[in-house]
């Protein structure tokens, strides 16, 4: 949920050396003759996921109707980020 996702970006992200960020995009489709891989990479720059200082972040992109989906993470160290977001 989305107060969960900002919990864990301003309550436990924030603790870690990089300070990473964890966001979600939610879409019907992607736009026509676009791969969910560019489109993601795209979005994270566009959106300016992570904070500037570190560049350390991760986005998941979600196309529900055409049921397409990406992750781009950037810069994550921290072996237990993924332990926090599946919790």
């Amino acid at each position: 949920t989305e107060e969960y996702i900002k919990n864990l970006n301003e309550n436990v992200f924030v603790n870690y050396k990089n300070k990473p960020q964890l966001s979600f995009i939610l879409i019907n489709n992607l736009p026509a003759n676009y791969p969910v891989d560019n489109y993601t990479i795209d979005m994270f720059n566009e959106y300016g996921v992570g904070t500037k200082e570190e560049n350390c972040g991760m986005l998941f992109v979600l196309a529900t109707k055409s049921r397409d989906y990406g992750f781009e993470i950037i810069r994550v160290d921290e072996p237990s980020v993924s332990d926090e977001i599946i919790k």
